[in-house]
């Protein structure tokens, strides 16, 4: 995909009452940019964002807890197969319980990506993509095991590839297959900048996490909304106000494009 560093902003029309958002050209990114672009997000939305991310951090962790409050309360031997049962229904519910609340994260850094005010509400309104997203996850899973098997390195290839394939699901309401499809036709000549912002959001999320915790709700909204930007960006369906900003592009204006 060729991007055009000083081409005009492409605008987006974003349709009141929720309407469909039509695609325009894709738009350059750069990796500094976005992380800059999202943490200015995050201070205007901090309080939405760190508490979306908190909430669902606890309300995920709940059913984990299954396993030592039966073993606490003698229900259970240790490691006997009613433990590992109770294991393995407390883990699949903590996993149905983030799914469902992660299509309304998903939707939540869009908005902050996008420049509009986050609704907090939207965390409980996943159940529409709820089951899409959950195949996604599995199918994900399956994909990204096989290429761990195979090497390291084209593990790392495909989670690259699939890297915004949650926000094609959610947002532009693709089935699972369609938006990985989606997304790694998207991040065809940017992997190389996607593992350098994954780099960049690990060390975040790891000095965040050694805050006694409290830096990870910063950390994590902040890269969470450069990775929804990266996905406006690439897809086209954003819009130009406070993300594609001229000042942001050397030169704009000016040569052949300006």
């Amino acid at each position: 995909m060729n991007y055009n560093p000083y081409q005009a902003p492409q605008t987006v029309s974003l349709h009141d009452g929720g309407g469909p958002i039509v695609p325009q050209r894709p738009q350059p990114w750069a990796v500094g940019e976005t992380i800059q672009l999202a943490w200015e997000g995050f201070k205007r939305e901090w309080l939405a964002l760190a508490g979306a991310h908190f909430l669902v951090a606890m309300i995920s962790m709940l059913p984990t807890l299954a396993p030592a409050a039966v073993l606490a309360t003698r229900i259970v031997a240790p490691k006997s197969t009613s433990y590992w049962i109770v294991w393995g229904i407390s883990n699949a519910a903590s996993l149905v319980v983030s799914t469902f609340f992660e299509v309304g994260l998903v939707r939540l850094w869009l908005s902050v990506a996008r420049g509009q005010t986050a609704n907090f509400a939207v965390l409980f309104g996943g159940g529409n993509r709820f089951f899409a997203f959950l195949g996604m996850r599995l199918l994900t899973a399956i994909v990204m095991f096989v290429g761990l098997v195979a090497l390291i390195v084209p593990g790392v290839i495909i989670s690259l590839g699939l890297a915004v394939s949650t926000f094609y699901l959610v947002d532009a309401e693709l089935g699972p297959i369609a938006a990985l499809r989606e997304s790694w036709k998207a991040t065809t000549g940017h992997k190389g900048d996607l593992f350098l912002l994954g780099l960049v959001s690990a060390t975040l999320l790891f000095f965040g996490s050694m805050l006694c915790c409290i830096g990870y709700f910063v950390a994590a909204p902040v890269c969470s909304v450069a990775l929804a930007i990266v996905y406006v960006r690439l897809s086209g369906r954003g819009t130009a106000t406070s993300i594609y900003a001229p000042h942001h592009y050397p030169g704009y204006g000016q040569g052949p494009y300006g």
